[in-house]
């Protein structure tokens, strides 16, 4: 699943000097706190709440690159779930 994170959606510090994104290092996904966490002139900085747009990541059956840079940030989410014994719809529908 590929997510675009446009600039004006991060916290105002960034969003308001959007240069500062291509200054930004260590970017990541902060499980815990649910946040894009990264460190700008060395100061550690959550710079994207999840919680915002009603969305809770989990890293149980996920993976993901993240890239960044003036028009924002864009992560790559990969499942690792086994779904090969997914029932699909067709079966789901003789259920009922």
């Amino acid at each position: 699943m590929l997510l675009h994170i446009p600039v004006h959606d991060l916290v105002p510090e960034i969003s308001d000097s959007p240069q500062l994104v291509s200054m930004l290092r260590q970017v990541g996904i902060d499980y815990a706190t649910n946040t894009i966490d990264a460190v700008l002139h060395d100061t550690y900085m959550s710079i994207f709440y999840f919680a915002d747009y009603d969305m809770k990541l989990q890293n149980r059956w996920v993976t993901y690159s993240i890239n960044w840079g003036e028009a924002g940030i864009t992560l790559v989410l990969t499942s690792t779930r086994d779904v090969t014994n997914r029932i699909t719809y067709q079966e789901k529908s003789s259920f009922y």
